[in-house]
């Protein structure tokens, strides 16, 4: 089962965006909770994700930490609730300083500017690839 988690994961963090992936819409995060829920230790898959030097999967992390993490420092996923051991492993790997340090690296080597520009919204928050990155890069930079 580890290695299936593993390929599995290593191909999803290999597509962003609108592209088709395994993740099949669902962010790294929920990859990671239903594996931690099947029973697989998430840790290698975070040390893969870690060194995974791929912009695809550099923007997975932006995406997922921008909607399920940094805003209050912790897992915002309903059915990770039930999951404390998940999500302190998941708050102390995303706090690391290393981790973090890493990531903001990353963040810097990417090219924003080929980034699309966020769809047209009514809200008045237009938020697209390039904003979701930047906001990302400032959390992990603290």
């Amino acid at each position: 089962m580890d290695a299936y988690a593993l390929a599995f994961f290593h191909e999803g963090l290999g597509h962003a965006g609108r592209e088709p992936s395994p993740f099949n819409g669902a962010n790294a995060f929920d990859i990671l909770l239903m594996f931690h829920k099947g029973g697989v230790n998430v840790q290698s898959l975070l040390a893969h994700w870690l060194n995974d030097e791929r912009q695809s999967a550099v923007l997975r992390y932006a995406e997922a930490g921008y909607w399920d993490f940094w805003g209050k420092n912790e897992i915002q996923n309903a059915f990770a609730e039930d999951q404390p051991e998940f999500c302190e492993a998941m708050k102390a790997w995303m706090l690391e300083p290393g981790n973090r340090q890493r990531f903001a690296q990353k963040i810097l080597a990417l090219d924003t500017s080929a980034m699309a520009q966020p769809a047209h919204c009514t809200c008045g928050n237009c938020t697209g690839p390039r904003q979701i990155v930047e906001a990302v890069f400032d959390w992990v930079s603290e």
